[in-house]
């Protein structure tokens, strides 16, 4: 909302309207691109950057989770192999 007030505010000078705007219409431009083009990279690229390391922080975690998993079950089938070695004797 803040932004478009903004680019609506700085329209004016933009196309050239009033006295000194050809001193002032330049700076006008950049403005108003400049926050069309924060304004996209806001809306588009924070959710992406959000999700994307949120999907790696879930895929490294699954990933700990199954290393995990199978130490423990090769320390169960070694303790398994004990037992039985121990009862063979």
């Amino acid at each position: 909302m803040t932004t478009l007030a903004l680019i609506l505010g700085m329209l004016p000078t933009a196309i050239g309207l009033g006295s000194g705007s050809d001193f002032r219409q330049p700076m006008a431009i950049v403005v108003i691109c400049g926050l069309i083009t924060s304004t996209l990279l806001t809306v588009l690229l924070v959710p992406t950057a959000y999700s994307l390391v949120e999907g790696g922080l879930t895929r490294w975690n699954d990933a700990r989770a199954r290393r995990h998993q199978r130490q423990v079950e090769k320390e169960a089938a070694r303790q398994k192999a004990k037992e039985a070695a121990g009862a063979a004797s």
